[in-house]
């Protein structure tokens, strides 16, 4: 560079013409505090060249990358060297690798990375440094390396359960869907885990995809380029930064393990204790890591209790409540227990659909083939036959046999059917209790069949909800310890379930006894002595010893 005395001179006549330079250049330096001096503590040589109109020297020797040099001009001429110029640049050159890379799990089956700008952007020159950044993200085993591009004003990035590729829609809900490569089912952002497709297949809930919660028409979609992220999947990135100059080296790699969803509760039983209805669950088979991982840690439960099978009706009259429970204050040693307290949740004399979804650091589990039980709440069982018209059946006993009076008519035994009584195998004889005054005597119902009486019914379910059970009754022999006419009950119960019995009232009493309507005296013609002639009276018609045999 030409010193401004040097340009005097050249200017002054000819024996001051410049006739060469020396350009010499110092390194490490410190720029200065406000108000301070640059300090330089590297002699890095000069160099000596002969005047031209414009020259360019070359110093490559022990320049860093990013470091400060201060360079100093002199001009000259044939009566000696002027006072220099002096300069300060920056060494440019391609950056550091950007620093604090780290990758975190970001929703089912993504993950966020984020990092901080390098150390050494590697040029100053530029109004923006650094222009952008590149990442490759490389999801082991199955799927290829991808190379992102990262605008630098956002040093983030967040790659979803799928990546790469186009989707486009192949059918609407319940219409077939054609794909050979990735589909995907939902709407509205919200999707499913992207699954292989290879053929025809219909778009719709509970078939091929889970339960999706969206507030548009539920479609599918298909891709034949993207690729995806499977939970329990280890997940890699490493990112470099590029400047004008060019690329810097990729960080080192960053590797984060894919979580998705829990599955579904699949082991649900219930029942009624005290003042809560217990519910126990084991925890769901796929944690978020897959079946063969189970170290996801499972955050917390939702139960759910609704009086409709279907938990998603807005009706007020399903009662459609949610409870949370931490899994860490109901779960243990491979089983989990709650209970839902009555008080302000459950009706009495009410029959209550439960299932239990569990959830973890990304989300819900997916509702679709969840378990699904139906608990009782204070219900008992009553009667399904006879109707109350044929109520209390009558009980008397004569000559050591005790039979039923129904109707009019008399019975060895009583038939009765009776809904939401707990199970009991047919061909079995439960007890039956007969009381009257303080009096107890024992009887039997034998168990002559069941049937369901409404579509959700099971015919072995425990609790016999909706099923009706058919018994036989068989009274005892009361001899003469139940006394005269009065009202008398008959129950019965299953041994596991005492408080759900059930109950029907009797009338015992007593048959009417014979009239004597005629006494007459009477003598000889038998047997040579006197005798005498009685007419009795038997009771016939209902109720009578002559009906009952």
């Amino acid at each position: 560079q030409h010193s401004s005395l040097a340009r005097l001179w050249a200017r002054q006549g000819s024996k001051n013409v410049l006739i060469q330079y020396t350009v010499a250049l110092e390194g490490d330096c410190v720029p200065p505090a406000p108000g301070g001096e640059w300090v330089c503590n590297q002699d890095l040589g000069n160099q000596t060249i002969r005047y031209t109109a414009a020259q360019r020297v070359r110093f490559s020797k022990n320049l860093v990358i990013g470091k400060y040099y201060r360079a100093f001009v002199y001009g000259i001429n044939t009566n000696g060297t002027g006072p220099p110029g002096a300069g300060f640049t920056r060494h440019s050159g391609p950056p550091s690798i950007p620093t604090a890379l780290t990758v975190k799990i970001d929703g089912p089956r993504g993950a966020r990375s984020s990092w901080s700008l390098p150390l050494d952007t590697g040029d100053t020159t530029q109004i923006k440094p650094l222009t952008l950044y590149n990442a490759v993200v490389l999801p082991y085993p199955t799927a290829a390396p991808v190379s992102v591009v990262v605008d630098q004003a956002t040093p983030f990035l967040k790659v979803d359960a799928t990546f790469g590729g186009m989707f486009t829609q192949c059918a609407t809900y319940g219409r077939t869907c054609s794909c050979k490569g990735l589909v995907r089912f939902g709407g509205s952002g919200v999707w499913s885990p992207p699954l292989v497709a290879a053929g025809n297949f219909l778009c719709q809930t509970g078939a091929v995809f889970p339960d999706i919660l969206v507030d548009d028409v539920e479609v599918c979609e298909c891709s034949t380029s993207a690729q995806r992220l499977i939970a329990g999947q280890n997940f890699s990135i490493k990112v470099q930064a590029e400047n004008s100059v060019g690329p810097g080296n990729f960080s080192a790699p960053s590797i984060l393990k894919i979580m998705g969803e829990p599955s579904i509760v699949l082991t649900l039983s219930t029942m009624e204790y005290e003042s809560n209805m217990t519910v126990l669950w084991a925890p769901p088979a796929d944690t978020g890591f897959g079946t063969a991982d189970p170290t996801a840690p499972i955050v917390g439960y939702h139960i759910q209790t609704s009086l409709c099978k279907d938990f998603d009706q807005l009706d007020f009259s399903c009662k459609v409540k949610k409870y949370n429970f931490l899994a860490q204050a109901v779960c243990a040693s491979g089983s989990c227990k709650a209970g839902i307290v009555e008080k302000d949740n459950l009706i009495q004399n009410q029959v209550y659909y439960v299932r239990v979804v569990a959830y973890n650091a990304v989300a819900d589990g997916f509702l679709s083939f969840a378990t699904i039980v139906r608990q009782t709440w204070k219900l008992f069982p009553s009667y399904w036959y006879p109707s109350d018209e044929l109520l209390p059946f009558g009980l008397a006993e004569y000559g050591g046999v005790s039979l039923f009076w129904i109707g009019g008519g008399a019975y060895d035994t009583a038939y009765v059917e009776v809904v939401d009584f707990p199970y009991a195998e047919t061909g079995t004889t439960l007890s039956a209790t007969f009381t009257k005054d303080g009096v107890v005597k024992y009887g039997s119902a034998y168990v002559v069949g069941r049937t369901e009486v409404s579509p959700d019914a099971d015919i072995n379910d425990v609790l016999g909800i909706d099923v009706v059970t058919f018994f036989d009754i068989t009274p005892p022999v009361f001899d003469s310890e139940l006394g005269g006419a009065g009202s008398a009950t008959v129950e019965f119960f299953v041994a596991l379930y005492p408080t759900k019995s059930i109950a029907y009232p009797l009338y015992y009493f007593e048959y009417p006894a014979p009239t004597v309507a005629l006494i007459a005296p009477s003598a000889g013609g038998v047997g040579g002595g006197t005798y005498m002639r009685m007419l009795i009276e038997e009771p016939s018609g209902p109720w009578t010893r002559e009906d009952a045999g």
